[in-house]
């Protein structure tokens, strides 16, 4: 234990701390600039709509959006034949004027009636929903995939591990010493497995904490609320971060022990950062390696997006659990090789 408590001393050592320290003041300046996501509908209307319609999905909530829509869809369509009317003289001014306000109005709310509609049949599909304004909960999730703030502490955490020793020719006097070569290795891996865990949760904790700041409401909700994200059973949606705030750093210690493995076979920084990142990042950016088996085989394709509703934990702590023997196992035998 005393091994393990210097080493990860060693891990977080003061440079280490205000390198990861500015990295999370990064992390949480970035939260407050404008995501600048696209949505089908406009914000505004959709806030003035739920100040009428937030609460529990009702039957009458939903006939009132669909006659919404229906009307709107009357009001948009006879356009061109009121033009022609007012043109003819048929109508007055004043009733081409009424007809020309609610024409501009329709126009702007057609979007989010639509999607507002579109929404309340979701709700009627799997029941027990409330109306609230989610707009920042899904812009917040649908940026919470792949995190190159917590790759980047992680990778720079994790590098020197192992190259510090192989670099510094301190490894030889290291393996002989009482402590003996594979409780020192194993030692370190720990270690580093621990640090990249806590290293990546704390990014992630600090995104929560200043979306927190900014808006952060109605998290108690279920996340089923959101349209889509149907399958989740009754979980929050502070909860559901959480969880996949949790199973994102897993995937992060276990790579941390990967990383570790290739540094002791390229045992030199560069190179360790170059081939830790490659094949990490690269599956990440990949969107097929976020689905199916290649979620639980590669750790780009868990870090990639949000956990999805057919997500095996049972699957994934196994293969993180195979991954981690195996990159250990390799990282013990090429320690302990003498030069």
């Amino acid at each position: 234990m005393k091994l393990f408590l210097y080493e990860l001393k060693k891990i977080f050592s003061p440079k280490i701390l205000i390198v990861l320290a500015a990295v999370l003041m990064l992390q949480f300046w970035l939260c407050y600039i404008p995501s600048g996501q696209e949505h089908e509908y406009s914000i505004d209307v959709y806030k003035q709509y739920l100040e009428q319609y937030g609460g529990e999905f009702t039957e009458e909530k939903y006939q009132s959006l669909l006659a919404r829509s229906a009307e709107i869809g009357n009001i948009i369509a006879v356009h061109d034949d009121m033009v022609d009317a007012y043109q003819k003289e048929k109508i007055s001014f004043d009733e081409f004027e009424e007809y020309n306000f609610q024409y501009h109005k329709a126009s702007s709310e057609e979007s989010t009636v639509k999607y507002l509609v579109k929404k309340s049949e979701y709700f009627k599909e799997i029941g027990g929903c409330v109306y609230f304004y989610d707009t920042d909960w899904e812009d917040f999730l649908g940026g919470a995939g792949f995190n190159f703030f917590a790759a980047f502490a992680v990778i720079f955490l994790v590098i020197p591990v192992f190259c510090n020793e192989h670099q510094s020719n301190a490894r030889s006097m290291l393996v002989t010493s009482a402590r003996g070569q594979l409780d020192l290795c194993i030692s370190k891996l720990c270690a580093a497995f621990t640090a990249a865990f806590l290293t990546a949760a704390a990014v992630y904790a600090v995104k929560y904490a200043a979306f927190c700041t900014i808006q952060g409401n109605y998290g108690e909700y279920a996340v089923h609320n959101l349209l889509g994200h149907y399958g989740y059973g009754d979980i929050s949606l502070v909860r559901y971060y959480f969880t996949d705030l949790l199973i994102k750093s897993a995937a992060w210690a276990v790579g941390a022990v990967f990383i570790c493995a290739v540094s002791n076979l390229t045992k030199n920084m560069i190179f360790t950062a170059f081939l830790s990142f490659v094949p990490i990042v690269f599956s990440a950016l990949i969107g097929d390696f976020s689905a199916g088996i290649y979620r639980y085989l590669l750790l780009g394709g868990v870090l990639a997006e949000n956990y999805a509703a057919d997500f095996n934990m049972t699957a994934f702590t196994f293969a993180l659990a195979i991954k981690t023997v195996i990159y250990s196992a390799i990282c013990c035998v090429l320690w302990r090789k003498r030069e």
